[in-house]
């Protein structure tokens, strides 16, 4: 019962903030100049140095001579009175400087969303779990995925449409997939209503008892179990995040574009690691379940089919082995043997991930895709399956020293997504959209994080 009042009382705490963060969104000098400089000077109604004037002076009426009739309608409409404490900004061309209604909306639509989420789930538990296993389940589901499937296109931010998009509409719909058929980390018959939609909402995945069989290695080869990253890790790499935001930010435009990329090669790999980290120490602590690591430092990968499979991202690799793997290579194993049938199911796997990140990419940018996305995992599963039959004809006689393959692996992760994984993000503006947001809710997350901690230490 404490931990609950306690947990209760963090996320008012948590809830108060989101509403100051809504009221100081405009009215903060620093966020009105970042969410200005994110578009062109020609687009924007009014200059920084017009509003630095105007609220030092704090009196319009002496600073209307000599502005266009542009400027002097957009300041009659958001000017609110005569003190520079009290200026309310509302410039809102191209949505780049957000207006307090468009906030507000943004922030109900949020809310909409995930009681919308909770209560599918709750139907899900309830409901479809009475239902046996199989297509009647199945067909229960229906309304849920396709409700799941929109739900990202009623948010316009581009960093909360990522994560419901990314949580709900991918993990949560695959993992609802293999629930209709008693699979996956949503079939346990004791799991209870809480960590049921966590579990779904939320990237984590609750350890397993660990079993061995034919296509493991065995325990005397198995690398000793990951612990947790610790909390000074934690706060290392959301610290390394944040000045590389502000870095990219800031200097964008004075660094070469090949730099640039591989800041954003290194924002990907802390920003995926510092959310999905969060996620799991917020279920891990309120629910007191052990999860797994989220990833396995995937920048010591020696070879492709590490990267993907045992050390990036290893929650989508097991969701994609449940969904996509073993059922392509059960199915197929019949008809061209087990052999080929695993390197199919490989290649369905990498398909599957580049047709998923497509559509992330077009809940975010909302443009048409042009299938670079899908391209850059196409052309890894080739090099996986490529890999795993070299591998396969070598038998272990021979193997390539780790400062080869090191770097061998690294290096094309790096440069194939310089070609084909950013160039549609730069294209559309959505690297300086998201930056920028991410950006916003750093500094007000700094200002105002003494809330939420003194509320867990009182």
């Amino acid at each position: 019962m404490k931990c609950l009042i306690k947990a209760l009382d963090i996320g008012w705490a948590m809830a108060q903030s989101c509403i100051f963060l809504k009221d100081i969104w405009l009215t903060d000098s620093p966020l009105l100049h970042l969410s200005t400089s994110l578009v062109p000077p020609a687009d924007a109604d009014l200059s920084i140095q017009d509003y630095r004037t105007i609220a030092q002076d704090g009196n319009w009426e002496k600073q209307e001579d000599g502005l266009p009739d542009c400027v002097k309608d957009k300041l009659r409409g958001t000017w609110i009175s005569g003190t520079a404490d009290s200026v309310e900004w509302k410039l809102s061309r191209k949505g780049s400087c957000r207006s307090r209604s468009k906030m507000e909306d943004e922030i109900k639509n949020l809310i909409n969303v995930w009681i919308l989420i909770a209560l599918s789930l709750c139907y899900s538990y309830f409901l479809s779990s009475k239902i046996p296993k199989g297509k009647f389940r199945l067909l229960s589901l229906l309304p849920i995925f396709s409700l799941f499937a929109v739900l990202p296109l009623g948010l316009t931010y581009a960093f909360p449409t990522a994560l419901t998009a990314f949580f709900i509409t991918w993990l949560a719909n695959f993992k609802l997939l293999l629930f209709s058929f008693d699979l996956g980390p949503l079939s346990p018959p004791t799991m209870s209503l809480p960590l049921f939609i966590a579990t779904a909402c939320l990237p984590i995945r609750t350890k397993q008892p660990h079993h061995h069989n034919h296509s493991q290695p065995p325990p005397s080869q198995e690398k000793p179990p990951k612990t947790k990253k610790s909390s000074l890790n934690l706060a290392a790499e959301t610290a390394v995040l944040s000045f590389l935001m502000g870095a990219v930010h800031h200097h964008r435009d004075v660094l070469h574009p090949k730099i640039v990329l591989t800041l954003y090669c290194l924002l990907v790999f802390l920003m995926v690691e510092v959310i999905l980290s969060l996620a799991n120490a917020a279920a891990g602590a309120l629910m007191a379940v052990e999860l797994e690591p989220p990833s396995d430092e995937p920048y010591l990968a020696t070879s492709l089919q590490d990267f993907w499979g045992k050390r990036w991202n290893l929650l989508v690799s097991n969701t994609l082995r449940h969904t996509v793997y073993k059922p392509v290579r059960s199915v197929s194993a019949a008809h061209i043997g087990r052999r080929w049938a695993a390197l199919t199911a490989v290649m369905a796997s990498f398909v599957v991930s580049g047709l998923m990140h497509e559509l992330l990419f077009y809940y975010v940018t909302r443009v048409s895709p042009t299938w670079e996305m899908t391209g850059f995992f196409v052309l890894h599963g080739v090099c996986v399956v490529a890999e795993m039959g070299v591998k396969r004809a070598v038998s272990g006689r021979w193997r390539l020293p780790w400062v080869v393959s090191w770097p061998l692996t690294v290096g094309f992760v790096v440069a194939t997504s310089f070609w084909l994984f950013f160039p549609p993000l730069t294209r559309s503006g959505a690297d300086v959209k998201v930056i920028g947001e991410f950006k916003c809710f750093g500094d007000f997350a700094t200002r105002n994080l003494f809330l939420v901690v003194g509320k867990i230490i009182s």
